[in-house]
């Protein structure tokens, strides 16, 4: 089990609950969803690698033992990293930042007002305070959709579903549609 905690990002053993390894960095916060606190930004799991939104960038663990993969400065994260193919989608004060997931380097930049990834058949779908569609290999805009999220996009069948406080919205992955 990977978790995050003001004292760092830690590895414990689903047998017994040992510590198996510790990285001390301070993880990032986001807003409030379930409390009036700012919230740590758990690690995101992906091929062998444990990714963390730290408080100074990305930095790649490897899972098995924590040693540091790369580390990532120039994308200050603000929220969940998602992983798709060889990429790491990192929200970011001014938008997403896509990562090379093997070397950390600079893929795409996209100005968006959407911060909460999630990842279906090459396209990252953020939402926020705008929904969009990007092309997860450029970055590039596909679609936006005029429905806003207060929580992470869930993809499904073909249909981003977004959680607002008041309502769930149901949009087409391939052009936004609702």
């Amino acid at each position: 089990v990977y978790v995050t905690t003001g004292a760092g990002a830690f590895a414990l053993s689903l047998r017994d609950g040992a510590e198996r390894w510790r990285h001390g960095t301070t993880p990032a916060t986001t807003g409030p969803t379930v409390s009036d606190d700012d919230e740590l930004v758990p690690p995101t799991v992906a091929d062998g690698r444990v990714y963390l939104a730290t408080t100074d960038g990305v930095v790649a663990l490897h899972a098995d033992d924590g040693t540091v993969a790369w580390r990532a400065t120039g994308a200050a994260a603000t929220g969940v990293p998602a992983v798709v193919d060889d990429a790491v989608i990192v929200p970011t004060a001014d938008g997403l930042t896509a990562l090379g997931a093997r070397d950390g380097t600079r893929r795409w930049r996209a100005e968006v007002n959407a911060t909460m990834p999630a990842v279906a058949a090459g396209t990252v779908v953020a939402g926020g305070e705008e929904t969009v569609g990007l092309d997860a290999a450029t970055g590039e805009r596909e679609w936006s959709a005029s429905a806003g999220a207060d929580f992470h996009p869930v993809v499904a069948d073909g249909t981003v579903y977004l959680g607002t406080y008041s309502r769930l919205v149901g949009v087409a992955l391939g052009d936004g549609a609702e």
